[in-house]
């Protein structure tokens, strides 16, 4: 295309003079905007690893290059261990091998980041030289950020740079028909390394379709041209039939992608990179996440480049039909002043110029491209790396060829289109803020998908450890991995002699065994007893089990409360059970997650980095909670609570500012709560403090208070300290919980239907609590009435306030001290309980005082400070109940078995009743197996 003329600086369509911007400032803006997009690509990569098929693909390239034979049957299972295996990944594959045994997972992300930051370079500069380097870049951030939601260490970060080779040609092959001798090289490293080598011969015949649609695309003047393209189209379909299985890898994309295991619904409904984006739609609840909203802003934009340039052109060409053959243009009514003469001359030129041609048309190519990638970004949500790549690029090209033709129309009118800095300055700054957003983490936080910078292995992600453990001798060697991915890893550490159920190869898998598979999966973590898992799990040969924490929390609970299997390893991401006789066999004893409290059974792997000490914290209380809520077992989840407790002290040690570990310990800790789960149907608020029935409930306050203080949406805070509210009658403080609940967008139909259950129940309790009652101050007794009826609405807090009001600290009796001290123990505010007990000058029984202190320094799990409190309390009442009670509690929590069962044995011979008797007897029986060990 011609360069874009540059008028005089005097215009003469009468417009001011627009001085013209240093041509070399221009270039070094456009080099700066160049160089800050391909920053933020490579930055976009720089992320740890956490894609699963990593392992599987890395074992097969080592594989490879011992035995030098490329895999045709399957290796890795022994469920269909004889089913045809397709391995086009096996260049990408042994290369993966290389450059992990060269520099590890550090490496290959690097490699990742490099190879994707010279593919979009090489898109973005895929242009002619008039078209404005900053519309294109502008235009392609929305897909880069989508591009960037997909930069995983596979085989399609090679797809995206054989693509964006191929694009780079065609774009350019039309005047140097010569470079099309670089596809068919291309197309032979892409069959090798992906199934997705298809999208080189749709491209080719899509720009062939457009070769062919052009004016005169078959005159004598292209018959040369022709001669080429076909040509190199030849060459391109016999490189798809250069791999080691022929044919048959030819048809691969058709026979098992397209038309072959993987249409087949299951996928779709399980596997999240297969769901549609129709679904994704209808999953969202009306509120789309932020990489869906990214995607469909790429569409948007891709149809709208479209349009608008459309749109232009056309009312452009009715402009001209407006403009008569004896129509002044606007320069020569500027010029009426200056004479007949004059006026006569402009008009014999203007009736002598054709109309201006808006020069932009509607490429088939760019159509074809848009329509197909778009169509396939709509069946699964895995496609949408290519559809970035290519959608990006149309999108660029479009509105870069539109701003080229609209300077270049109004430079033949003789308007200003003098090239400016400013937008070059706006997207540069764009750009960099972009770079900003995805350093800081905040490109993250919106897309809620808890990635962060980094280059290694995503910590407490892959269970190695657990894994590794699977594998130990004198155990099966059969293995089944309860997320999917997790069988990829046991192929790495174990394969090929050690074999899998099923793993992420689904084309090899087949259908009907990912359904079965996922059916035993559903049946175990549900506990169904209509769908019996225990013969599933013989008929697949009782193996190995591995149970991810965070995925399948269920199947974990389940087989820990089954007999005839044994939980033989727990860590921080996975737990790993063996069939009985097995365990046996082998000698492996059952995790005893009370020993490993009490130091009777050491933790062959804890946890080493902080992360993964919050990772085993979050891991035990879902086991609990799931105990509580699903299975209800409160026995089992009385089991685990101490030892998640002792994990959330350390890493609140570790991390104190973090808020998830003291989140984590009050959801522990919600299991040790008598009566939980019945709402308001014991106001304990209404009673004197007991240390029995009030010490764990004032715990979970305070531990949820604490996470609040420091992030105040911590949403397991937030539950905690609602169902403590709801399970207590605390109605004044459950409404602003529950509004909170209810004012958060869901992100799925399940958590609506939550909302909406939340604003019923905010409903309820608004009308329970009623209007306030009055209050009148004028003596004591009415100032007690008042304080009795805020109590009896369930108004705690404004009870507390009120008595805090009238009674200033230094001037109350024991009784009101004692009372407000209670009641903020309740609220979860220990501290100023502690204050207000402390404050009192003469209390009638010193040892009581001294206990209700010591219950302070425990609520918030201060263990040492709380023991040194309970002693002091028992030398000044041997026979006080609370201080024996507190101080079991205590040396119970800081795993000291011989002193907690010491306290408990006094504290039972105290008991005031059989409630306090019941709950020390409960703690003697957990104690006596682990004490004198």
């Amino acid at each position: 295309m011609p360069t874009i003329p540059v008028p005089s600086r005097a215009s003469t369509s009468g417009e001011p003079p627009v001085p013209a911007a240093d041509p070399a400032r221009l270039r070094l803006t456009d080099g700066a905007i160049l160089l800050a997009f391909a920053a933020v690509t490579f930055l976009l990569g720089v992320f740890p690893l956490k894609d699963v098929d990593f392992w599987w693909h890395l074992r097969t390239g080592d594989l490879i290059r011992e035995t030098g034979e490329i895999p045709r049957t399957d290796l890795y299972t022994y469920t269909v261990p004889d089913r045809s295996w397709i391995d086009l990944h096996w260049g990408f594959q042994i290369l993966l091998s290389y450059g992990f045994e060269r520099g590890g997972v550090v490496f290959l992300n690097l490699a990742k980041c490099v190879i994707t930051t010279i593919a979009v370079l090489l898109l973005v500069t895929a242009k002619r030289r008039e078209w404005p380097l900053w519309v294109m870049v502008l235009t392609w951030l929305p897909a880069l950020v989508l591009l960037g939601g997909r930069m995983y260490i596979r085989p399609e970060t090679l797809t995206l740079l054989y693509i964006s080779i191929f694009l780079a040609v065609l774009f350019r092959w039309d005047r140097q028909p010569w470079l099309g001798l670089v596809l068919p090289l291309t197309q032979v490293c892409w069959v090798n390394t992906q199934g997705l080598f298809v999208f080189g011969p749709i491209l080719l015949t899509f720009a062939l379709i457009d070769a062919a649609l052009r004016p005169n695309a078959f005159g004598p003047d292209r018959r040369r041209w022709w001669k080429i393209a076909l040509g190199v189209s030849v060459l391109v379909g016999l490189a798809c039939l250069m791999n080691p299985y022929g044919i048959r890898g030819a048809l691969f994309p058709l026979t098992d992608l397209l038309f072959g295991t993987l249409n087949d619904p299951i996928f779709k409904q399980e596997i999240a990179e297969l769901s549609s984006i129709p679904r994704l739609i209808a999953e969202s609840a009306g509120y789309p996440h932020f990489m869906l909203i990214v995607h469909l802003t790429v569409v948007a934009l891709g149809g709208l480049s479209f349009v608008i340039p459309l749109l232009w052109q056309g009312t452009a060409r009715l402009g001209d039909l407006r403009l008569s053959p004896t129509t002044p243009e606007p320069a020569e009514r500027s010029r009426k002043t200056k004479g007949k003469k004059t006026k006569a001359s402009t008009r014999r030129e203007t009736n002598r110029k054709p109309a201006v041609e808006p020069s932009w048309s509607l490429r088939p190519f760019r159509l074809l491209l848009y329509l197909a990638f778009t169509a396939l970004s709509w069946q699964a949500t895995r496609n949408s790396h290519q559809f970035a790549a290519i959608v990006g690029t149309i999108t660029a090209w479009n509105f870069g060829e539109w701003a080229a033709a609209v300077l270049r129309r109004r430079a033949e009118q003789g308007k200003t289109a003098i090239p400016r800095l400013w937008p070059r300055l706006v997207t540069l700054c764009v750009t960099v803020g972009l770079f900003a957003t995805v350093a800081s983490g905040q490109l993250y936080a919106l897309a809620e998908e808890g990635r962060t910078i980094g280059l290694g292995e995503e910590p407490a992600w892959f269970p190695h450890r657990a894994v590794e453990f699977a594998g130990s001798e004198g155990l099966p060697p059969r293995f089944l991995g309860f997320h999917i991915g997790h069988d990829a890893l046991f192929i790495y550490h174990h394969g090929p002699e050690r074999k899998v159920f099923v793993d992420p190869r689904l084309e090899v898998m087949g259908s009907d065994q990912y359904r079965a598979y996922s059916k035993l999966s559903r049946a175990i973590a549900t506990d169904d007893p209509r769908a019996p898992w225990r013969p599933g799990l013989e008929q697949a040969g009782n193996p190995v089990l591995l149970a991810d924490h965070s995925l399948a929390t269920g199947v974990g609970v389940s087989l820990l409360l089954e007999p005839s299997w044994r939980c033989i390893w727990f860590d921080e991401v996975a737990s790993v059970f063996a069939h009985e006789p097995d365990a046996r066999t082998a000698d492996l004893p059952a995790v005893d997650f009370l020993g490993r409290h009490f130091g009777t059974q050491l933790d062959p792997s804890p946890p080493s980095r902080d992360v993964e000490w919050l990772s085993a914290t979050k891991g035990l209380s879902k086991f609990v909670l799931v105990l509580l809520e699903q299975r209800g077992r409160p026995d089992q989840a009385s089991v685990l609570i101490p030892l998640g407790l002792d994990l959330a002290r350390e890493t609140r040690r570790r991390m104190p500012g973090a808020a998830e570990p003291w989140a984590f310990a009050a959801a522990l800790e919600l299991g040790r709560v008598p009566g939980l789960g019945v709402a308001g149907a014991d106001r304990r608020y209404l009673r004197p403090f007991d240390p029995v029935a009030d010490l764990h409930r004032a715990r979970v306050a305070a531990f949820a208070r604490e996470a609040l203080q420091r992030d105040p949406d911590e949403q397991i805070a937030l539950s905690a300290l609602l169902g403590l509210a709801l399970q207590g009658g605390m109605t004044e403080v459950a409404i602003p919980l529950l509004e909170r609940s209810a004012a958060r967008p869901p992100r799925s139909p399940q958590q609506a239907m939550s909302r909406d259950a939340s604003r019923t129940q905010l409903d309820r309790l608004k009308t329970q609590l009623g209007r306030e009652p009055r209050i009148d101050v004028s003596n004591g007794e009415r100032i007690r009435r008042s304080v009795d009826a805020l109590l009896a609405s369930g108004r705690v807090a404004s009870a507390v306030e009120l008595l805090e009001e009238q009674y200033p600290l230094a001037e109350r009796d024991w009784p009101t001290t004692d009372r407000i001290a209670a009641l903020q123990m309740h609220l979860g505010y220990p501290d100023r309980a502690r204050q207000s007990w402390q404050a009192v000058v003469d209390p009638p029984n010193l040892a009581i005082r001294q206990a209700r202190v010591a219950a302070t320094f425990y609520a918030v799990d201060d263990l040492d400070t709380a023991r040194d409190a309970y002693r002091q309390a028992l030398i000044e009442d041997p026979e006080l109940f609370d201080a024996h009670f507190g101080l079991m509690l205590v040396e119970f929590d800081a795993g000291r078995a011989d002193l907690a069962l010491e306290a408990a044995r006094n504290a039972l011979g105290r008991a005031p009743d059989d409630a306090a008797k019941a709950a020390v007897e409960a703690i003697i029986r957990r104690v006596e197996p682990y004490a004198g060990r």
